[in-house]
């Protein structure tokens, strides 16, 4: 018999054990009868064999063939030996035997892959598909059931999303430090010395690098004042242009790092 197949309800089952009537021209079948060359047993054998009370139990499932059966007898008589009821924990020095019977009975897969975990949302950097695998892989070493790995998932989740969040007002509050401090010195000067920098970057930091910088200058007041005085500096050595417009690249870019996050609090302003 397959693994998987209803023992009881396949079309092709052995016999089984008659009842009704008076019991002439009856015969009471033989083990022999359900068991396949293979060793596996055939549909039937539970309501022929297995007393009623017990037909219900998980274990035949679990023991599609005599060698398996076999197997799971001698594993539950050593652990009844031991303590007489219920699932025995592992051991310090469990057998190969003790530790897929174990697994078994508690509904641990046999293979890490075998946890159906899912990534908790927006976290995908965080639980990428190497952290997965190695983290899965010491949870099935430690043979944690699937009910424990989601609650250690989850755990783990709650976590980072509160360290996450900690961060993020950490950062708000530091650009808000920034910009107070930037303000009260600068005066009305702020929107144009940040126009400035943000010249400096459009027209000397590469695509790539950009968001990087807008967020250390966010940041950190002296970086701020650095590219401010060199966006100074580069107006006094280039020409302006009579009619007051900067080459429309240029322009365009400029005005892309204003709508971009993480420069001072994350907006600049029109005015200068």
């Amino acid at each position: 018999m397959s693994e998987g197949t209803d023992p009881n309800t396949d079309p092709n089952a052995g016999p089984t054990r008659a009842s009704g009537g008076s019991g002439e021209g009856t015969q009471e079948p033989k083990a022999t009868d359900f068991l396949n060359e293979d060793g596996t047993f055939k549909p039937g054998y539970i309501d022929a064999l297995v007393p009623e009370d017990l037909r219900k139990s998980a274990v035949y499932a679990a023991a599609p063939n005599l060698k398996d059966a076999l197997k799971m007898l001698g594993h539950q008589e050593r652990q009844i030996g031991k303590q007489g009821k219920g699932i025995m924990p592992l051991g310090e020095n469990p057998t190969a035997t003790d530790v897929e019977m174990y697994r078994k009975a508690m509904g641990i897969p046999e293979t890490p892959e075998g946890y159906k975990v899912e990534v908790p949302e927006g976290l995908g950097d965080y639980y990428d598909e190497a952290v997965m695998k190695d983290t899965l892989a010491a949870f099935h070493a430690a043979h944690l059931t699937p009910g424990q790995v989601a609650a250690v998932i989850a755990l783990d989740a709650k976590r980072l999303q509160a360290g996450i969040k900690e961060q993020g007002e950490a950062e708000a509050g530091a650009r808000a430090e920034v910009e107070a401090a930037l303000r009260e010195e600068w005066g009305e000067k702020y929107d144009g010395n940040l126009r400035l920098a943000n010249r400096v970057i459009a027209e000397n930091v590469a695509d790539a690098d950009k968001d990087e910088i807008l967020a250390v200058i966010g940041n950190d007041a002296k970086i701020a004042r650095l590219f401010a005085k060199l966006g100074a500096a580069f107006l006094e050595d280039k020409p302006v242009n009579t009619d007051g417009e900067r080459p429309s690249g240029i322009q365009s870019e400029i005005d892309r790092l204003e709508a971009t996050p993480g420069f001072v609090n994350g907006e600049l302003k029109e005015g200068v």
